[in-house]
Order: structure tokens, then C-alpha cells, then sequence
């Protein structure tokens, strides 16, 4: 292997990593620079130098911990003299860009600031600010004197322990310190259980904190469904195989038919809105940006994930504008299936799942809010009880608060005369009632009669 410079990306590099700094210490100047002058060396890989090469590999994992330890006994120090401007996490967040560790690290750094034999550990880079971290959350619930009696067990093991037996260690030497409260702990975890997702960049991404007995079950339903789908060759890493069995598992679930139906009273689904240009456009493959097919979180798809749906999915038509538009293909078909009256008039008072359908389409949620479709109940403009009808046209979209907030009055929803299919105007106006105007509460008419 020959020789492979590391070009520099800037003529100070020192000067860069102390910008805004004035005051850094001399020593840590020092540091700074001979990391910065070991990294623009050229990497030397003749035959026979392997182990070099790897040696030096470790050498530098190691010095990680040691310099994360020296930053962990300043903050501490900066801290007990009440120096900082932020916490000592915000600080290396905001300051120094870390985007994670920084909690851990000044875990690890207040717990080894009262336990020379664990600093003595970390300076010497024979453990990590993530083994010390599990440590200083496990012993916060024990006296003082119990945890000095643990650490000095598990100091001369600790740098042979992986994550893994660490943590295992930890909770037996918790459960024999504190035998009674393991039923505390049950309870303070079932109150910890949670599930949140967010979306960003077309994906969904999930976050799951479980009991122990549940948590279990449910990777073993996971990793065995994941098992089961396995194809010799297909490349996948164990993530993506419980990716896959996560999503066989909500697909199974929603193919059942007996789950309960959502809060906006439709199956349980996942709802995409894909206009009759843009399928017609995925259908024949043709390349082109038009009105891409969007979720309920207002996600957009790409073209594989549209074909896959009107492969798979359960299609409905729901005519918007059928102005001269000759009939393709695609549109023929949806003609040809059971189309479902939206005017059912005085016939029935609340609406039909077909008219939920075609409302998330046309409102696309709460007329005031915004929120999706799936948080949102329907509302007669004109009230049933005053001779209003359900039809689309007098039905909109609210939220459970904004509907409240309209029949007290305080809303007022009206047609907007400037509304086209498939245009940027909403199809009602929505204005703000002033307060004259709102109906009275229970109580004031009381009051008045």
C-alpha cells in the first residue's frame, strides 16, 4: 500500500478548532496541535506493517477516552466553581457540536470526580464514558455507602466487562443491594412504557421503550417472523430484517378485519392521496414531477412506493373535477366500479365512509387547524337539527376542538366562491365569530331566565 497524504482542508487547522477561544489553556493548546499534526501525517502502509497500522488504530481509540476524561474532570471543576454559561451537556452541545454522548459524558465525569479508582480507569483509556455512564445511572438510587462498597467490586473487573455483562452485573448487584425494590422499579418501568415516531425525509422513524417480559416477547415474535422471511443471499442486515418483520406484522394485523376502526371511524390504514395525472404517469413509467402521492403526515412518495400501492392497495375513486378530461385507461376503471353517493340529503345523518374519503381528499383535515384527516370528525356547515343535509357539499372537516369551537359559534365556515379542484384555495373560509356573537354557556342562560 502506498503512501496516502492527508490533505489539509484548511492552512490552520489549529486555528479553526480554537475559534471564539481566547482563553484556552496553553496545555490544551498543546494537545490540539499534536493530534492536528499526527492527523495531516501520511498513513504508511509497506509489506509487513499491518500490525503498525492497526496498533495504531487502538493507540487512538484509546486516547479518545483519555481526552474524554480530561474534559470530563474540567466540566466537573468548571462546574463546582459555578464558571459555566450553560449546563455542562448544553455547553458541548451548543459550543463544541456534540450531538450525542454529552449526558453520558458528564455522568461519567461526576460520578469519577468522587472515585479516584474509576478515573484512574478512564485516563488511562482502559474504559469508556459509556461504561462508566451505565454505572452512574445504575448506582443513583443507592446510598452512598452501598455504591463505594459495588465500585469497589466492580472496579477490577470493569475494564474486561463488555456493555453487555455490564449491564447484567449491574442490575444482579441491584437486585441483591435492594431487594425490595424491585417491585418499585416494575412499577416505575410499566409507567415508562411508550412508543413515539416521527417523520422526516420519507421515512417514519420509531421509537419504543418497553417492560422487560413484553419487550422480550416482542423481539422474539420479531426476530422469528424476521427468520422465517430470510433469503439465502438477499444481503440484509439483522435491522433491516426486523424492518421488514415490523411492517409483515402491522400488515397482518390490518388484514385480520377485526382491529377497531380509527378515531375518524375508517378501517386502520395508512390513507395516500395520489391525483389521476400522477397514477396515470406511474402507471405508464414515464419520468416527470407532477402531484405526488402524499400521507396523512404529509410525507411525499416516490414513484416505487405509488406503483406499490396501486398494485396492492385498496383503491378508491372520488371524482373532484371530470371537466373535459377524456376517459384513460385508468379513470375507465374507476368508473367501472361501485361508485358511492356523497348527497344523501336528509336520508341519514351522519356521514358515510365514502364521504370521509372524499372530504380527506378535498380538505385534506381540519378546515381551521389543519390537523390530517384522521384526527378530524365531520360537521354539517348548516346543522342537521336546522334542516341541513348530509351532503358533501355542506359536510366539512374539524378537528374535535375547532368542531366544539364552531357550534359555540366562534367560528364561522362559509363557501369559498374562489375554490377550483385541485387548486390552493380551501373549498370553505373560515373567519374568526367575535364575541357578541358567541352562544351564551349553560350557565349564563340559567342565570337569565
Amino acid at each position: 500500500m502506498e503512501d496516502q497524504p492527508r490533505p489539509a482542508a484548511t492552512d490552520d487547522p489549529v486555528g479553526v478548532v480554537l475559534t471564539g477561544l481566547p482563553e484556552c489553556p496553553t496545555e490544551v493548546q498543546r494537545v490540539i496541535a499534536s493530534i492536528v499534526a499526527a492527523a495531516q501525517q501520511p498513513i504508511r502502509g509497506e509489506l509487513g506493517t499491518g500490525p503498525i497500522i492497526e496498533d495504531g488504530v487502538v493507540a487512538l481509540g484509546r486516547a479518545r477516552h483519555v481526552l474524554e476524561a480530561e474534559l470530563g474532570r474540567r466540566l466537573v471543576a468548571a462546574e463546582t466553581h459555578d464558571v459555566l454559561t450553560h449546563t455542562p451537556a448544553a455547553l458541548l452541545q451548543r459550543e463544541a457540536g456534540w450531538t450525542t454522548g454529552a449526558s453520558g459524558l458528564v455522568q461519567a465525569a461526576r460520578l469519577t470526580s468522587r472515585y479516584p479508582q474509576l478515573q484512574d480507569l478512564w485516563e488511562t483509556g482502559q474504559v469508556s464514558r459509556e461504561h462508566l455512564a451505565l454505572v452512574a445511572r445504575a448506582v443513583q438510587p443507592l446510598a452512598e455507602q452501598q455504591t463505594g462498597e459495588l465500585i469497589d467490586i466492580l472496579a477490577p473487573r470493569l475494564a474486561a466487562l463488555s456493555r453487555r455483562a455490564l449491564t447484567a452485573a449491574l442490575q444482579h448487584a441491584l437486585d441483591l443491594l435492594r431487594p425490595d425494590d424491585t417491585e418499585a422499579q416494575e412499577q416505575r418501568n410499566w409507567d415508562r412504557r411508550s412508543v413515539t415516531a416521527t417523520s422526516h425525509a420519507g421515512m417514519v422513524m420509531i421509537t419504543a421503550d418497553l417492560p422487560a417480559l413484553e419487550g422480550e416477547t416482542f423481539l422474539a415474535a420479531l426476530d422469528a417472523l424476521a427468520a422465517a422471511q430470510r433469503a439465502e443471499g438477499d444481503g440484509l442486515s439483522k435491522a433491516q430484517r426486523r424492518a421488514d418483520a415490523v411492517i409483515t406484522m402491522t400488515n397482518r394485523c390490518a388484514a385480520h378485519g377485526d382491529l377497531p376502526a380509527s378515531t375518524s371511524g375508517l378501517p386502520v390504514s395508512a390513507t395516500v392521496t395520489i391525483g389521476l395525472t400522477e397514477a396515470e404517469r406511474i402507471v405508464r413509467r414515464e419520468d416527470g414531477a407532477g402531484s405526488r402521492g402524499i400521507t396523512p403526515a404529509g410525507q411525499t412518495l416516490g414513484d416505487a412506493a405509488q406503483r406499490f400501492l396501486l398494485c396492492a392497495g385498496q383503491i378508491s375513486g372520488v371524482v373532484v373535477d371530470d371537466s373535459a378530461r377524456p376517459l384513460s385507461g385508468l379513470a375507465a376503471a374507476l368508473s367501472a366500479s361501485h361508485p358511492e353517493p356523497l348527497a344523501l340529503g336528509r336520508s341519514v345523518r351522519i356521514a358515510t365512509s365514502a364521504q370521509r374519503r372524499a372530504l380527506a381528499v378535498r380538505d385534506h383535515g381540519c378546515a381551521i387547524c389543519g390537523l390530517p384527516p384522521a384526527d378530524c370528525q365531520v360537521h354539517h356547515v348548516r346543522a342537521w337539527a336546522d334542516g341541513g343535509s348530509t351532503d358533501i357539499d355542506d359536510l366539512s372537516l374539524l378537528c374535535w376542538t375547532h368542531h366544539r369551537a364552531v357550534d359555540l359559534d366562534r367560528w364561522r365556515l362559509d363557501y369559498n366562491a374562489a375554490y377550483r379542484p385541485g387548486g390552493s384555495d380551501p373549498y370553505w373560509t373560515v373567519t374568526p365569530s367575535p364575541r357578541s356573537q358567541w352562544k351564551p354557556r349553560t350557565a349564563d342562560v340559567v342565570r337569565r331566565t
